[in-house]
């Protein structure tokens, strides 16, 4: 398998990585468009479940688990 020189892993590796990124980035975008980041600013730790359904989140709660552990997952929160 070929490596890039510049960093000495396979090309697919980085492509992988991109890949990554738009769907971290699209993710992040969406849970920001729903104003969740303001929410648990403001409230402190809620579950998607009290995010939909105590403050008017427009989700399905077990979607936005899946986003919210995705941004946990990467530092978000």
């Amino acid at each position: 398998m070929a490596t890039s020189p510049a960093e000495g892993r396979p090309p697919q590796a980085a492509v992988m990585e991109m890949a990554m990124a738009a769907w971290t980035c699209q993710t992040i975008a969406a849970v920001t468009r729903l104003e969740v980041p303001e929410l648990l600013h403001k409230h402190g730790p809620l579950t998607a479940r009290q995010l939909t359904e105590d403050h008017g989140v427009d989700a399905k709660p077990e979607f936005l688990q899946r986003a919210l552990r995705a941004c946990a997952s990467v530092g978000i929160f």
